[in-house]
């Protein structure tokens, strides 16, 4: 894996499209697991120019609802609404583990969203959005071929870099909140 640097990493996980019309809750509850496993980079779409971790192929992690939260969201059409979503909480890092050393939920903005920060050996910032195009039904017990969508900035080299991945959400339990 090529680095070029990285003190700050910027994770989000999200069910894009899952809250378009007030009222909207993503439908999960705090405590539920879900576990992300990487099927494919898909190559359609990605343009990566920078040096930045890579998830592959049976890359597997876990995510956890956390507490719901209610937000203003706008749907760009003159529309607005509140959403309720639950961010995804973490004791550890998920996945690049070599680079990241702390998490924090982000359910303000994304359905299991997920800040990380950490650092690599050269101190190039890194950030990273993640995005879960599909929204995970109420009940369902698989999302298969959703897509997740990381675009990265590198702060040592311009612009950014647009990673994309096939992916199969399990959702396995729910974990009393508390």
């Amino acid at each position: 894996m090529l680095w070029t640097a990285a003190p700050a990493l910027l994770i989000f996980l999200s069910g894009v499209g899952s809250c378009r019309r007030a009222p909207c809750d993503d439908g999960l509850q705090e405590g539920e697991r879900f576990q992300v496993t990487i099927l494919s980079h898909t190559t359609a779409g990605s343009s990566c120019q920078a040096h930045v971790p890579s998830l592959a192929a049976g890359d597997v992690f876990t995510l956890v609802a956390g507490p719901a939260v209610m937000t203003n969201k706008n749907y760009g059409d003159g529309e607005s609404g509140i959403c309720i979503s639950h961010g995804a909480v973490v004791d550890t890092p998920p996945f690049a583990a070599d680079a990241l050393t702390s998490c924090a939920t982000d359910a303000k903005h994304h359905q299991l969203g997920l800040m990380c920060t950490g650092a690599d050996p050269s101190g190039c910032a890194l950030s990273v959005t993640a995005l879960i195009n599909s929204e995970i039904p109420v009940g369902a017990a698989i999302v298969d071929h959703a897509v997740l969508w990381m675009t990265w900035i590198n702060d040592c080299e311009p612009g950014s870099c647009l990673q994309l991945y096939d992916v199969r959400i399990d959702r396995l339990d729910v974990t009393p909140a508390g």
